[in-house]
């Protein structure tokens, strides 16, 4: 059930979402989101030992909440729920394996309804760092394993996707961060190869 509080079993970690008033002196809206396993945590819960995706401070919990012009809320997260409630006809509706996945979500402005929430991950260990929206409403995910930015619209429906790992221009090495400007230039934070690049919607070719 998409409008109940709790969406999905539930237990270890969860997402949690949480709407307040401009004043923060009353909820709006508030959606507790997850499968059995740990959602919302990234690899693990501490810093012991060489994870593959815990690279920078925040890391460990990394995820992004935005919002567009409606007010409708979109989350880039990550879970290791084989059964986190994706919705039907969603991109991807099945674990993709390795420890954890990334996850795309999207709520209405008060946090009734859990318009979609897809998988985003492959057979590896997955996150989905950061988003960003584009002037079209089109959604650009950052995803930090697979070094590529996804695209899709805004019923989450899956357009394309562009870049690699590497060190040529174009490609990534850990993206954490994305931004489109109101010209609809695309700016990727690109870590490792500590540089920022700058694609433009149309085309996806670096300039």
């Amino acid at each position: 059930n998409s409008s109940a509080s709790q969406i999905g079993s539930g237990g270890g970690f969860d997402i949690v979402v949480t709407k307040l008033n401009a004043t923060g002196t009353a909820l709006i809206g508030s959606k507790k989101i997850g499968g059995s396993g740990d959602d919302g945590v990234n690899i693990s819960t501490s810093r012991g030992g060489i994870n593959s995706l815990q690279r920078n401070y925040g890391d460990d919990g990394r995820s992004e909440v935005i919002l567009d012009g409606s007010g409708n809320v979109y989350v880039a997260s990550c879970t290791q729920s084989t059964n986190f409630p994706a919705t039907t006809g969603a991109f991807q509706t099945t674990f993709g394996g390795g420890v954890q996945d990334g996850v795309l979500l999207k709520l209405t402005p008060d946090l009734g309804t859990l318009t979609f929430a897809s998988y985003l991950g492959g057979s590896a260990n997955d996150a989905a760092y950061v988003l960003s929206l584009a002037p079209n409403g089109n959604i650009y995910v950052a995803d930090a394993l697979f070094n590529a930015v996804q695209i899709f619209d805004f019923n989450g429906n899956f357009l394309y996707t562009f870049g690699s790992q590497g060190q040529d221009a174009g490609q990534f090495w850990m993206p954490s961060g994305i931004y489109i400007d109101d010209k609809d230039f695309v700016y990727v934070s690109d870590t490792y190869n500590s540089r920022v690049q700058i694609f433009h919607v149309t085309t996806d070719a670096r300039k």
